[in-house]
């Protein structure tokens, strides 16, 4: 796979492929809200919005795939899956240049048709938001999935979105991972 950086043409796919696979390597093996130092203090890492990575980096498409875009924000949320039926909204989670859901939490339900077989729902201090997603059967403990706004309330009511996401499981018997989502919204 290539990470050339190319400009995208209207009616083709910005999916930030190169961000989405280096969120899912890179913080699936480190917490960066824990992330320390040898003197006990707090290592923060440099960050780049995801609208200067949406705006800068693409994958190499094939010209016959045509998929629409949406012109609306860049949107990364980071998420630790504490169990099962949820977990928390982590730091460094944005839409365009703004922090997205700061101290939130995530709930994950049972899907349905038309929308997918799992629901996140992301809630926050302003309002919550609901993707609908279903994992593609993978073996080990990343799964991936493309993903679609479901609903939203307070200040998410009425968005539209898409993209893709992937989780990495601990393993064992644990349920805990790590879950990023990448793509674009529209509030």
């Amino acid at each position: 796979m290539s990470t050339c950086v190319r400009r995208i043409e209207p009616g083709r796919i910005l999916c930030v492929v190169v961000a989405l696979v280096a969120c899912a390597i890179g913080l699936a093996g480190c917490n960066l809200d824990d992330a320390g130092t040898d003197d006990g203090t707090v290592a923060e890492p440099d960050v780049i919005s995801p609208s200067s990575v949406a705006a800068s980096a693409a994958p190499d498409v094939d010209d016959d795939v045509n998929i629409p875009v949406l012109n609306g924000d860049a949107i990364l949320i980071l998420d630790q899956v504490t169990d099962i039926n949820g977990g928390k909204v982590r730091r460094r989670s944005f839409i365009g240049d703004s922090a997205f859901c700061p101290g939130g939490s995530m709930k994950h339900e049972h899907g349905r048709p038309g929308i997918g077989t799992g629901i996140a729902t992301f809630r926050c201090r302003d309002g919550s938001l609901s993707i609908g997603f279903t994992p593609l059967p993978a073996p080990g403990l990343i799964q991936s999935s493309p993903w679609e706004v479901v609903s939203g309330t307070g200040s998410y009511k009425g968005s539209r979105g898409q993209g893709w996401m992937v989780v990495k499981f601990e393993g064992g018997d644990s349920e805990e991972g790590l879950e990023t989502f990448v793509g674009t919204i529209i509030r």
